[in-house]
């Protein structure tokens, strides 16, 4: 675990256990001042990480899967009634 206030490179090394392969990472980290500019909100906190889209489009795919699923309810109900009659 890297300190809070920790800058630079940090060079990683595992080795497996069984394998003897050893394999390598190098984590670059930035003080955080430097990347509060980029990416994060105006008041200085953590950056949007959500999913934005539009709420027409949300609701129009939810009432197409609804419909969609109305559609094959019906379509089993009529049948059934074909093949009783």
């Amino acid at each position: 675990m890297l300190p809070a206030d920790a800058t630079g490179t940090y060079t990683t090394t595992a080795t497996g256990l069984t394998s003897g392969t050893v394999g390598t990472a190098a984590i670059s980290l930035a003080a955080a001042d430097s990347a509060a500019g980029s990416g994060s909100s105006a008041n200085g906190g953590l950056a949007s990480t959500g999913y934005d889209a539009p709420m027409l489009a949300i609701w129009g795919a939810a009432g197409a899967l609804l419909l969609g699923v109305a559609l094959t309810v019906a379509l089993t109900v009529v049948r059934r009634q074909r093949a009783n009659a």
